[in-house]
């Protein structure tokens, strides 16, 4: 399971660091999707160790200003949502 997960900074205007701590080693995927369900950028698809989890991540200049969801999915870790506004 995620013991911790960290956005931030949040608000932000491109740049989004994503810290995880994760117990097992598990498939991941962070994904940044919109109000009405849809993924507008994918930040992380893959295999992750377990323990300390780093991210920066560049959103796409395609993604227009407003509130978004951050979803951290895994088989193990199940589904964690986190709510960021894009400036």
């Amino acid at each position: 399971p995620l013991v911790q997960v960290d956005l931030y900074p949040n608000p932000t205007t491109r740049a989004l660091h994503v810290q995880i701590e994760q117990v097992t080693p598990e498939r991941l995927t962070i994904e940044m999707v919109n109000l009405t369900g849809n993924v507008v950028d994918v930040f992380f698809e893959g295999f992750h160790a377990g323990g300390r989890f780093d991210l920066t991540h560049a959103v796409s200049q395609h993604v227009p200003a407003g509130v978004y969801l951050i979803v951290i999915s895994g088989k193990r870790v199940g589904r964690h949502v986190r709510k960021i506004v894009m400036l």
